[in-house]
């Protein structure tokens, strides 16, 4: 039977407190490339401990998606892994992923994640995340932030959840900070793909789209099964969009005004 290998890849920057337990948790696949950006901290001193771990610098200006792409570039395993310093693969995960892939009935898997949010632990009500797949059948969008791999072929679902702590959502104050970043990577991405604010588009934009993803989040994603943080969670969402199309007015408004 021909060995199918497995690459992990990952970006950082600055993940000193968290890269090394993710790094720990897929020390079991054939190759781990790490793109780093310009971290200013001890992310690669412990990188360096891990022998499989390769580590490339290059700088995230362009967004996330451009950034996971050139990893892709720089993997060579049969399958891709992509993970996030702030994730890590459990044992039981492991193992489906390993029993999965060795049937070859699809070309990529969607996983869920168990997130720990403002000191309490949720969970995704079902698979959404597609990061396990075979490296000639997947790239990421090239979208600053929210990207997502386009998929040429079948997909699957994986039971076991991809353990998630997010450092955005240790507190409040982290929370916002994350939203403002990336509601303003979000707007950049609009506008430079024409998305401009006019007549009964900006109401529209501005509230309908925001609540829609309010309640998106609630009912569609369950987020309130998770009590009051659930509903942060999903005024989170809501807030993300009204700050993206409110940067995008903002924009076009500061343009016109400088013509």
């Amino acid at each position: 039977m021909e060995v199918v290998t497995i690459s992990a890849v990952i970006i950082v920057k600055n993940e000193q407190e968290l890269i090394k337990a993710c790094l720990e948790s897929v020390r079991w696949v054939d190759e781990i490339i790490v793109v780093n950006d310009y971290s200013t901290d001890r992310t690669l001193e412990a990188c360096k401990d891990y022998q499989k771990a390769k580590t490339f610098t290059r700088s995230m200006s362009e967004g996330f998606g451009p950034q996971k792409n050139y990893g892709l570039s720089k993997a060579s395993g049969d399958w891709i892994l992509s993970i996030d310093a702030d994730e890590e693969v459990s044992e039981a995960l492991k193992t489906e992923m390993r029993r999965k892939i060795d049937l070859d009935e699809y070309d990529g898997f969607l996983l869920r994640r168990r997130n720990y949010i403002l000191g309490r632990w949720m969970d995704d009500y079902k698979a959404k995340n597609l990061r396990l797949f075979k490296r000639q059948k997947g790239t990421f969008t090239n979208s600053r932030v929210h990207e997502t791999v386009q998929l040429r072929g079948r997909t699957g679902r994986l039971k076991e959840p991809l353990t998630h702590r997010p450092k955005n959502y240790l507190a409040i104050e982290t929370a916002v900070r994350a939203l403002d970043m990336y509601s303003s990577l979000m707007a950049q991405d609009m506008y430079e793909h024409g998305v401009r604010l006019r007549g009964l588009g900006v109401p529209f934009r501005l509230l309908v789209i925001p609540s829609w993803y309010f309640i998106k989040k609630a009912t569609v994603h369950r987020s309130l099964n998770g009590g009051v943080r659930g509903l942060l969670l999903s005024l989170f969402s809501a807030v993300e969009y009204f700050l993206t199309y409110a940067k995008v007015w903002e924009r076009q408004h500061v343009d016109r005004n400088q013509d």
